[in-house]
């Protein structure tokens, strides 16, 4: 299939770093889709400094079906923008149905101030209420809050949550996620879901 131009207006979730530095895809979310676009040298170095997670951004590009099925689309310009009404994508990937997503900054500022701590607490938390195959666990490339760490956004809600402790998760993920599960959680499970993450957190620092 021939090479075509698309446009987009959508929501930065997060950036795909690879060796160790650059921002090789941009991830948006576009309608109930997720869509990563790749970015070139060129690109990829007039980035406008002011893009973070969260932000709603305009892109053009061009788009390729692969052989095996996969929409690479790769970016020409892109540009900060207001949320409005977003304009209707051009790129023909199918959307699929994307699950909750909880995004953790896995870089090492974050994991140096328990980043891998609080993510096998979530994955904990999640199973114990039935939840590992209802939202999924991913972690990202810098959150651009390093001293504010560990850092993740809970999706689709959009919330943001910084100097995430293990002993919270429990809480986050009731908050976020009791629709899901309507099984409400007792204080005596809280208190030992939280006795365990301290326990974990002592064992690590020692």
């Amino acid at each position: 299939m021939s090479k075509s131009a698309f446009k987009l207006q959508g929501q930065l979730l997060a950036f795909v770093i690879k060796e160790g530095y650059k921002v090789k895809y941009l991830r948006i979310a576009v309608g109930d889709r997720e869509l990563w676009i790749k970015l070139p040298k060129k690109v990829r170095t007039s980035l406008d400094p002011r893009l973070t997670p969260g932000c709603y951004l305009k892109i053009k590009g061009t788009q390729k079906q692969e052989k095996t099925g996969e929409l690479k689309l790769v970016a020409k310009s892109v540009k900060l923008s207001q949320p409005s009404a977003p304009e209707p994508s051009t790129a023909t990937e199918k959307p699929p149905k994307t699950p909750a997503r909880i995004l953790v900054c896995g870089k090492s500022a974050c994991r140096k101030r328990g980043g891998m701590q609080v993510c096998q607490v979530l994955e904990n938390k999640l199973r114990d209420r039935g939840l590992e195959d209802q939202v999924q666990i991913k972690t990202t490339g810098c959150l651009k809050a390093c001293k504010q760490g560990p850092n993740l956004i809970v999706m689709p809600d959009k919330k943001r949550y910084q100097r995430v402790q293990a002993p919270e998760v429990p809480a986050i993920v009731a908050e976020h996620f009791a629709n899901q599960d309507p099984v409400t959680p007792s204080r005596k499970e809280i208190a030992a879901a939280t006795t365990e993450a301290v326990e974990r957190l002592v064992k690590v620092s020692v």
